[in-house]
């Protein structure tokens, strides 16, 4: 049984990057993620460690392009030229299954060392 987070915690494995990702080898390039936003089909493309492409136009990180394209569904966000978004859990990716799964359980498989990184052979996080 895991212990229950403490308040103010925060995500644990909030710290694993982009690069920590591609270099456990759980994301090869380019790499197709979408998302559906209040109807809408959106889809990007992780083309590097700070370009991620979404409707033609490069970003350099998850959370801006996500941001963007919520805005691109939802029109202007009150205060902010664009919306704050946690791209990690508003991205997803076509498993093997078929199905959908958050880009933040990549973060969290290299978190719990449970992926084999394919550079070194090693267990990623070790």
């Amino acid at each position: 049984m895991t212990a229950p987070k403490a308040a103010g915690s925060g995500t644990p494995w909030r710290h694993v990057s982009l690069a920590d990702v591609i270099a456990a080898g759980l994301i090869r390039l380019p790499f197709d993620i979408e998302h559906r936003y209040r109807g809408v089909e959106l889809r990007a493309r992780i083309e590097g460690l700070d370009r991620i492409v979404f409707d033609g136009q490069a970003y350099d990180s998850l959370s801006s392009a996500g941001g963007v394209a919520r805005k691109s569904v939802a029109g202007p966000f009150p205060g902010r030229d664009i919306p704050q978004t946690n791209g990690w859990t508003f991205w997803e990716y076509r498993g093997p299954d078929g199905g959908l799964h958050e880009l933040d359980s990549f973060r969290r498989a290299v978190h719990d060392g449970k992926v084999i990184s394919l550079a070194t052979g090693r267990r990623a996080g070790a």
